[in-house]
């Protein structure tokens, strides 16, 4: 073979492997019109080996995806179909994923890139940037390696472990969502013989409450009134004394969000990101009872990524509509406003000493200004409280860690 022949053999070899580089992209679209945010999985496989992901299905929202390496992929039929891209979509797709910029309008994995496309595109972007702002995009970390973050616990996923000595623990929590029991149950099983469970809830179920009884003997329910969300339960029972017999509680709640399909998928993602940094293992809820026991001075621990504001939420963001309310509350606890700067944990999900929350009980403030529960936003008092619960902890001469 002459030198020309050779130059002209890896040329088109090298022709050959760009054209299968530019036509390995892939369409996946729905192959449903739903009117919700659903996840679909889809399998991938590389020389590397197989693994499956969970992926946002809108309607009206396709996906390019982008192989990285060579690949191949399977879609759910059901939600997510999976095609060859052609010649010129495929050119189209590796040109725009060079001209796009914002994390928001794609998705980075180890072996692709998938790029949101579609008239109802801007769907994905919003969630997309709503779940990065908390580091939880679907393309973390976070949720790549806690599935349960996106599956829900279906099964308890730790085993129980041996109780703290001389700590009396107790997990408070609001379940106005009745459904979502079962996926809760799973998340306390592996911790009832050293929690009770403090638990409210806003409509009168005796079968879900004998099962409840059943499976946590020692649990309290108390029915109340919907008014203030997950907050103005928390300070009922604060109030009335229920959580004093505690040196520790975890104060977690049924989060959903209903707006429409986007924002419901965020808020399950939402709830179960904190349920998973608070108490996902063993290993956390043992760490976190030890901090809590070798620091005298600790009040209270949340998320970090929950933590506001931060470098994802500006200070006026974080305040939302709530600094009226926040300064009205301020004033009656009598705390000094160059001590009040805003710090705290979004979803009001966190550990924390009853003790050092015990200056808001004399206000009864569960018996004040909540409005009836209609879909109320920002800037309501349970948001304004939300805000000023770590002030409160500080106040009391306790400090406040985040994981």
């Amino acid at each position: 073979m002459t030198p020309s022949d050779s130059m002209r053999t890896a040329c088109s070899k090298g022709l050959a492997a760009l054209t299968r580089n530019i036509l390995n992209l892939r369409s996946l679209l729905p192959a449903s019109r739903t009117r919700e945010a659903l996840l679909s999985p889809i399998e991938i496989r590389t020389r590397e080996g197989s693994r499956k992901l969970l992926i946002p299905v809108f309607s009206g929202v396709d996906y390019q995806l982008i192989p990285k390496m060579p690949i191949h992929v399977s879609a759910d039929g059901e939600l997510l179909e999976s095609s060859q891209s052609g010649f010129i979509e495929s050119i189209i797709g590796r040109a725009t994923n060079l001209t796009t910029f914002k994390k928001k309008k794609r998705l980075e994995f180890h072996e692709f890139t998938l790029l949101g496309t579609g008239d109802a595109r801007r769907n994905f972007y919003h969630l997309n940037a709503s779940l990065n702002k908390f580091n939880m995009g679907f393309d973390s970390v976070s949720l790549q390696h806690t599935p349960q973050i996106l599956e829900g616990w279906k099964n308890p996923a730790f085993s129980s472990f041996p109780a703290m000595p001389n700590l009396r623990c107790a997990v408070v929590l609001h379940l106005f969502y009745q459904d979502l029991w079962p996926e809760i149950e799973s998340l306390l099983l592996p911790i009832r013989e050293h929690f009770d469970l403090v638990l409210s809830t806003t409509n009168s179920n005796p079968d879900l409450f004998q099962k409840i009884k059943t499976t946590f003997p020692r649990a309290e329910i108390h029915l109340l009134e919907n008014r203030g969300r997950d907050v103005r339960p928390f300070l009922h029972l604060l109030e009335q004394g229920f959580l004093a017999p505690y040196d520790l509680i975890c104060k977690i709640h049924g989060k959903r969000s209903f707006k429409d399909g986007r924002m419901d998928l965020f808020g399950d993602i939402w709830r179960r990101k904190l349920f998973a940094d608070l108490m996902g293992s063993a290993e956390l809820i043992q760490d976190v009872q030890k901090l809590f026991v070798n620091n005298p001075d600790l009040g209270m621990v949340g998320s970090q990524d929950f933590r506001l504001p931060n470098k994802h939420w500006s200070e006026l963001e974080a305040w939302g509509s709530s600094r009226p309310s926040f300064e009205q509350l301020r004033t009656l606890l009598l705390f000094p406003a160059d001590e009040c700067t805003l710090d705290y944990f979004s979803g009001t999900m966190f550990w924390v000493r009853p003790e050092a929350l015990k200056a808001l009980a004399p206000l009864q403030l569960s018996k004040q200004a909540f409005l009836d529960e209609a879909g109320n936003s920002c800037g309501n008092i349970e948001h304004a409280i939300e805000r000023i619960l770590p002030t409160v902890v500080r106040q009391a001469g306790y400090t406040i860690l985040s994981l």
